[in-house]
């Protein structure tokens, strides 16, 4: 199987499918791995009960051999189980991986943003100073129109 070292070279890679391609190799790795010790847990039940036949026979030199047999099975099994769980968490560091490249394609570019909202006023891209020109002259109309009020108040306080 692939290496950790390679894991983080095709996760740490913008190009997603590759990574996905990655973990569909990790996860179709680890059902075969499932399903060989799935086998072999049958067959070490299997050789356990030829022990106890063998030993329950009294025929010791055949229960030594079948318990050499069950002996090398549960190695293998053991053996699968250390594969199973790195499987597992190469798949999960992809994952995260995975995660990590869509978060940053999701990251927010605040000039399209800013253009979106233009359009979305029924500006065109390109009208900023236009816009910053029309509040500034609906600023002074505002003032204008407070002063003003304010001159009439001081008028009608006046008399």
């Amino acid at each position: 199987m692939n290496s950790n070292l390679e894991n983080d070279e095709i996760v740490n890679q913008t190009n997603t499918p590759n990574a996905k391609a990655y973990i569909a190799d990790v996860l179709t790795t680890l059902k075969l791995t499932e399903k060989q010790r799935e086998e072999l847990a049958s067959a070490l039940v299997m050789w356990e009960s030829r022990v106890e036949l063998a030993r329950s026979s009294n025929k010791e030199a055949l229960a030594l051999a079948a318990q050499r047999e069950v002996d090398t099975l549960r190695a293998k099994i053991a053996g699968l189980d250390a594969e199973i769980v790195s499987l597992k968490a190469e798949i999960d560091e992809a994952k995260r991986g995975l995660l990590t490249i869509a978060s940053q394609k999701r990251s927010i570019d605040t000039d399209i943003l800013q253009q979106e909202l233009l359009i979305a006023a029924g500006r065109l891209p390109g009208d900023e100073d236009q816009v910053v020109k029309e509040q500034d002259l609906n600023d002074l109309a505002n003032k204008a129109s407070t002063d003003e009020a304010l001159a009439q108040l001081k008028a009608k306080m006046g008399r």
